[in-house]
């Protein structure tokens, strides 16, 4: 990935269209009108609907360029197909490690530990996006610590709070 942190656009969403490519058109033309710079790439057959930020792919990008990509962006864009789903995706992990702002309709993240209004905005009604959260650069001492979801401290938690009765019998 590049070092540099050169910021190329504000907002970032890669995805399959999986029929949420209606949203996402209402989303980057209300983002567009008021200033935000979005990059989308959108893996669709249907690319009836051209707009200068939206590059429609044939596949997938490879994860490797769809990271720098992420990283070149100050916000990555998570829409999910049902946003009443309670698990966090793997596109909220990246925001965290990549220490980026995530908008989501993930309409549960908010009940998670972690949840930070500072880094995370959940997307209700489309015309009441906080534009600045998106364009405004992010205070990195706010973000969400990502060692939480290190796998090494998962590990040393579940040793942790194994029942001791059991004498190591994992280790």
């Amino acid at each position: 990935m590049r070092k540099d942190h050169t910021v190329d656009y504000d907002l970032y969403f890669c995805g399959l269209d999986k029929g949420r490519l209606p949203i996402l058109i209402q989303l980057y033309d209300s983002l567009s009108d008021k200033g935000v710079k979005c990059r989308f790439d959108i893996i669709s057959n249907d690319r009836t609907i051209e707009r200068n930020g939206i590059e429609y792919l044939n596949q997938n990008l490879c994860y490797k360029e769809m990271l720098q990509r992420a990283s070149r962006s100050k916000a990555l864009l998570e829409i999910l197909a049902d946003p009443l789903r309670s698990s966090p995706t793997l596109r909220t992990y990246e925001a965290i490690a990549l220490n980026k702002k995530l908008l989501t309709n993930n309409q549960q993240i908010n009940q998670k530990v972690w949840y930070s209004s500072n880094q995370i905005q959940i997307i209700g009604n489309i015309d009441k996006i906080d534009v600045k959260f998106i364009t405004n650069a992010i205070d990195s001492h706010l973000c969400i610590d990502s060692d939480r979801f290190d796998p090494n401290n998962f590990i040393n938690f579940i040793k942790h709070n194994l029942n001791t009765s059991n004498d190591n019998q994992y280790e």
